[in-house]
């Protein structure tokens, strides 16, 4: 597939890579990494090396804002956490094969354990890096991809089971409801302020993974397990029972690599990587490029 040349400053090489050029590098190697004809999936070798290229994009960026301490404005401080977030998401991206349930070809069992843990660190920095844009500025919940990437790590971590077994994990996914809730209920009071000025609206695929956030976070699974409307000591009929561990059964016996993305679409279906690589990698540079610069 023919790639376009991606535009660099004169002096990107020696002053370092500006915000948006890192993005641009960022995009291309979602493209490269994901977004190919081979319908196999990635060896360890491959997500280690696309991994630790995705990684070195933070160093080669300006040093204004390549390290915290270095950071004089407020800019400054955003831009280093939105270029953390974005690479940390991309490369849980990258790693998620290892979630796949059984054998995975291309990698031993301590191999995929390695690239799972990998995974979890990134979903964890992705989601951190997003409340430390949201203490400072309204832009994460001004823009889809900071959002959605903060919000899908936070159910993604959930689907894996760390809720219950990592604190920090848990305290991030309650902080993000907050921050979340907070925003959606703002959203609806303030129907007087022009659309630019408004936070995204939580709804479609953002408000169901928030849904499904809440239900881990209170309940440990995506589908709270109680019907609607039905106390928590309530009578349930044998039909209720059925369909729940229906549900809870579907939900289980996916990936939880494609987990979100099967949330945008209600009920998780069916599904393996090589049919949906390409679309994760559509979607994960269509929010890349969408979100206008920190």
């Amino acid at each position: 597939m023919t790639r376009c040349q991606i535009p660099l400053d004169e002096r990107a090489m020696v002053d370092g890579l500006s915000y948006t050029e890192a993005m641009y590098h960022v995009c291309a190697k979602v493209l490269q990494s994901l977004n190919n004809d081979s319908n196999s999936s990635p060896d360890f070798n491959r997500i280690i090396a696309d991994s630790m290229e995705v990684e070195g994009l933070r160093m080669r960026v300006k040093p204004s804002f390549r390290e915290k301490d270095d950071c004089k404005t407020v800019q400054d401080r955003l831009q280093h956490y939105a270029i953390r977030l974005h690479t940390s998401f991309v490369i849980s991206v990258l790693c998620r094969p290892s979630l796949r349930r059984g054998e995975n070809v291309g990698m031993t069992d301590e191999e995929k354990a390695n690239l799972a843990e990998m995974c979890k660190r990134n979903l964890v920095e992705t989601v951190r890096m997003y409340l430390k844009m949201h203490s400072l500025s309204v832009i994460p919940t001004r823009s889809w991809a900071f959002t959605y990437h903060g919000l899908s790590s936070a159910v993604l971590l959930g689907i894996i089971g760390h809720t219950k077994t990592d604190p920090e994990v848990r305290q991030l996914q309650g902080d993000l409801i907050s921050a979340l809730s907070a925003t959606a209920a703002k959203d609806q009071n303030s129907t007087h302020l022009n659309a630019s000025d408004k936070d995204i609206e939580l709804s479609g695929p953002l408000s169901r993974a928030l849904t499904a956030l809440k239900n881990i976070y209170d309940h440990g699974w995506v589908v709270d397990s109680r019907a609607p409307n039905t106390p928590k000591q309530g009578y349930q009929d044998q039909d209720q029972i059925q369909q729940q561990t229906q549900n809870q059964t579907q939900f289980e016996d996916q990936d939880a690599a494609l987990a979100m993305a099967s949330l945008q679409n209600g009920l998780i279906p069916p599904c393996v990587w090589s049919d949906t690589k390409n679309s994760i990698a559509n979607k994960v540079q269509t929010r890349l490029l969408c979100y206008g610069n920190a």
